[in-house]
């Protein structure tokens, strides 16, 4: 269900008041919060879109990066409902899946205390937020109500104080650039999910490193052999310093350069690799053994033990290394 928030500046969308605390914490996840309202942009589970004078788990965001003629956009990905804030073409506000042209946003800097107006891509409409309950978009002029900032989870909500920038580079928000090069010259970038890499083409444009484009690469781009990891003397002192995640998760307490339990696996000739009925044996490559949970330990299987796969979904790895693995809904 879509919520009308059009081009009539009258048109009312009344703000609420929320006093749920914040519980949820992610990495790269921020609140966007209207300069002259003071409230935070938020979304509830059936695709409304709203504002706030507290922020709960319903107000924090993540920018995810555009790519190819979406390069310089980003999508305001909402935590709470895995979906995004959408506009369509006569105005309606929600936040909605999908991948659309009307979720994708500009956003424009305006000074230099951090603030910013969200212009949609499709429609080229603003994003407003005013202190007498509005919320809605407008196409035209410039008003004070459409400046936002960015404010980091935990802080007073009390005062406009706060501001973060969002992880950017290139001028290109959502990004930050993951330590490896693309055929030894470009810089690889990733999110803040970690989920995805990212290289600029030959005009400029942001482009997602897929099958296609690793097939016009080394297999392993992003692998030890990159860098020659396993021959380095500090490979996990080197990996900690260079590649943002992982130098996060040292700052936590959950991975060292030092742990006896830290292994180094040796290069070798890719026609002596075999396959052993559970996998592949890693080589040219380093590994870290958290510091959390089985403290890098191997224990014995139990059989209340959920299998889950540990793959690109590296967002997950600091909640699993603190909490272990939970049962879910599913079971």
């Amino acid at each position: 269900q879509l919520r009308r928030c059009n081009s009539v500046r009258g048109a009312i969308c009344r703000a609420t008041t929320a006093s749920v605390q914040v519980v949820h914490q992610h990495r790269g996840a921020f609140y966007v919060r209207g300069r002259q309202s003071g409230k935070y942009l938020g979304a509830t589970h059936d695709g409304h879109v709203i504002h706030d004078d507290i922020p709960t788990d319903f107000h924090l965001f993540v920018l995810v990066p555009g790519m190819d003629v979406f390069t310089g956009y980003v999508k305001l990905y909402h935590l709470a409902s895995d979906r995004s804030i959408f506009i369509t073409q006569d105005g309606l506000l929600g936040c909605y899946h999908g991948d659309f042209e009307e979720h994708w946003w500009k956003m424009l800097e305006r000074d230099d205390k951090g603030s910013f107006s969200l212009v949609n891509f499709s429609t080229e409409f603003l994003l407003y937020s005013n202190a007498d309950g509005r919320l809605g978009t407008f196409q035209g002029d410039y008003f004070e109500d459409q400046l936002f900032f960015c404010q980091r989870p935990g802080f007073g909500c009390e005062s406009l104080d706060g501001t973060v920038t969002p992880m950017e580079v290139e001028g290109l928000y959502g990004l930050e650039d993951a330590g490896f090069l693309w055929e030894g010259q470009q810089p690889v970038y990733t999110d803040a999910f970690q989920v995805r890499h990212y290289v600029r083409d030959a005009s400029r444009n942001l482009q997602g490193i897929g099958e296609v484009w690793r097939s016009l690469a080394p297999l392993s781009w992003g692998s030890g052999v990159d860098r020659q990891l396993a021959e380095m003397p500090r490979p996990h002192h080197w990996a900690i310093e260079h590649i943002p995640f992982l130098k996060h998760l040292a700052q936590q307490g959950l991975i060292s350069e030092s742990h006896g339990r830290n292994a180094v696996h040796a290069s070798r000739p890719i026609g002596h690799v075999r396959f052993r009925h559970n996998g592949l044996q890693p080589f040219g490559a380093i590994s870290f053994a958290l510091a959390a949970v089985s403290d890098g330990q191997q224990v014995p299987l139990q059989r209340t033990w959920k299998r889950a796969w540990h793959g690109s979904t590296l967002h997950r790895i600091e909640q699993i290394a603190r909490e272990g693995l939970k049962v879910g809904k599913k079971g």
